[in-house]
């Protein structure tokens, strides 16, 4: 029995194996615990089994996940590509960008034009405003002028109505008191009780 400084343990049939391969230039399957065995001088058992089974998955997901070297062509065409959909992207990027400013600007010159249509009505209806304000104040003086007139014609005809009264008032007295002693004097006038001067008896009056 060999003591446990020599016992076969996982790096040695790791090492042993992968020399195996390189010297054989065969594939990992082909290595057999025989050729392990005779390589570390000892016994094909189970655990050698074992160990071999361990390597071998190892070193086949370390083959399956090994970089693929990519041929220079095929990177060269691959940039190509790249450089292909980079540019037509910016294009597209570009052409957005452009749209977007170009519905942006007329919808701003709409906005604009909406706004000055607004303020030109706004205005003109502010015109005719003051127009018809400025006629009502016409009107308005003008009324007013008239009814000063009418009010001085209605001082002036009150006034003339208390003369023409007052007058008629005194011919009536002045007539009844010629009735009343007798006296007549034929410059007198009669009495008047019409403001057109025409007596009773619907003659002129004097």
């Amino acid at each position: 029995m060999k003591a446990s400084s020599e016992w076969v343990r996982q790096p040695m049939v790791d090492e042993a194996a992968d020399a195996i391969v390189a010297k054989r230039k065969c594939v990992i399957a082909d290595v057999t615990a025989y050729q392990v065995a005779k390589s570390l001088d000892c016994e094909p058992n189970g655990e050698l089994h074992t160990k071999i089974r361990d390597w071998r998955r190892r070193r086949q997901h370390e083959a399956a996940v090994t970089a693929i070297d990519v041929p220079p062509e095929a990177e060269a065409e691959f940039g190509g590509v790249l450089d292909r959909m980079t540019g037509e992207a910016k294009a597209i990027f570009r052409s957005t960008i452009q749209r977007v400013g170009s519905d942006f600007e007329r919808s701003k010159t709409l906005r604009v034009v909406d706004a000055e249509r607004r303020r030109d009505a706004a205005e003109a209806e502010t015109d005719q405003v003051l127009e018809l304000w400025q006629k009502t104040e016409a009107d308005l003086s003008d009324a007013l002028l008239k009814i000063g007139e009418l009010n001085q014609a209605l001082v002036e005809a009150k006034s003339r109505e208390d003369r023409l009264t007052g007058r008629l008032d005194q011919r009536n007295a002045d007539w009844a008191n010629t009735l009343r002693y007798g006296h007549y004097d034929a410059e007198e006038t009669g009495p008047i009780d019409c403001l057109d001067g025409t007596s009773p008896d619907n003659s002129p009056a004097g």
